[in-house]
């Protein structure tokens, strides 16, 4: 090969999706910019409900722990260990910044709830403990994996049962 040449060398697209279905979510995020096939392909629900399937082998002891009002932070992949002095220690910390997500402007006095989780994603109540004009509850679904949010939409009967 003539120095300077480059060839190229292209992997079967089943090759790809197998390597890429043993990365880590924060990696896969990155990686969905390389090019349309590899966003598509791990944009597609069946990747990611394989992804999911996949993680979940060997986490049998995972936990999650959460402080107390408001969650400002949520250790999701806690690997505990115990020390000697009977402390428990978690092995990796997410930090919950309410300022990010994309809901009205968040109050120390608002209080946020984990509803529950399913798959990885953690649905969180807020409730407003100071009545502002326009600022209603809200329902989110939070995935602590990529730090991503949805705001759900507000139904009528959420609304008559918490007024």
């Amino acid at each position: 090969m003539a120095h300077g040449k480059r060839q190229q060398t292209w992997f079967p697209f089943d090759m790809v999706a197998e390597i890429l279905l043993r990365l880590p979510v924060k990696s896969l995020k990155r990686f969905q910019c390389v090019c349309k096939p590899w966003c598509g392909l791990i944009s597609d629900s069946c990747f990611v409900m394989e992804h999911a399937n996949r993680a979940k082998k060997g986490t049998e002891h995972l936990k999650l722990l959460v402080s107390m009002q408001p969650p400002e932070s949520i250790d999701y992949e806690a690997s505990l260990k115990h020390e000697g002095d009977g402390h428990v220690v978690a092995s990796r910390r997410l930090e919950l910044d309410l300022s990010r997500y994309p809901y009205p402007e968040t109050s120390r006095n608002d209080l946020v709830y984990i509803v529950g989780s399913c798959n990885g994603l953690i649905c969180l109540h807020g409730v407003r403990r100071v009545i502002r004009p326009n600022h209603q509850d809200f329902i989110l679904v939070w995935n602590p994996s990529t730090g991503d949010t949805c705001k759900l939409p507000e139904h009528p009967s959420f609304i008559d049962d918490h007024a």
